[in-house]
């Protein structure tokens, strides 16, 4: 796993880490479906807010599941070295697949509100709003995830995104930035 990499894989657990404890706990997914909840004007306990709690909470197992992990949380060591044998060094790419999908699926089922099938710049800007990202370039690192130019993102465009994010030392490559800027490195875009 190269610095950037590193860099990258930290900034997304840190994400996760809505709680901010140094471990991805199901309390870090409550306090998620808490804000979605409060963000969305969700009744409290009523059914969009139950099926957020449900979504999150099934997202959590699901990683401790995929990682193998036997306590109930995962921890920043845990996550990294997870992330590099699994999806860094994966051979199978149906596997890799697989992984990414499970991360960007998760997010884009969060958030695509209006169940349009594609992620519009209100509903990035409410998934960066609700995980407390940056929001100084947002406009940029949406338009350079949407890959047709149509104001919209899909989820293949996500996906081709995520697994930038999740596999790639380039710096220039758009997906890099799909969850915000990371602290002290400069964006730049190739068009590729």
């Amino acid at each position: 796993m190269t610095d950037f990499q590193k860099k990258k894989l930290t900034h997304f657990f840190n994400i996760l880490d809505f709680n901010g404890t140094g471990r991805l706990e199901i309390e870090d997914f409550a306090e998620l479906s808490e804000n979605i909840r409060a963000t969305f004007n969700f009744e409290d306990g009523g059914k969009e807010h139950t099926k957020v709690a449900k979504k999150c909470t099934r997202f959590f197992h699901q990683l401790l599941e995929k990682i193998g992990h036997q306590k109930m949380y995962i921890d920043l060591d845990s996550w990294l070295e997870f992330t590099e044998v699994a999806i860094i060094q994966a051979i199978d790419e149906d596997i890799l697949d697989d992984y990414v999908d499970v991360f960007v699926g998760f997010f884009f089922d969060l958030f695509d509100a209006n169940n349009d099938g594609f992620i519009s710049i209100a509903e990035y800007h409410q998934l960066f709003e609700i995980y407390k990202i940056d929001k100084s370039n947002i406009n940029d690192f949406f338009a350079k995830i949407d890959r047709n130019n149509d104001l919209r993102l899909s989820r293949y465009e996500l996906l081709y995104a995520g697994k930038v994010f999740f596999t790639t030392n380039d710096k220039k490559l758009r997906g890099n930035w799909i969850f915000g800027e990371l602290n002290d490195e400069p964006y730049e875009f190739s068009r590729s």
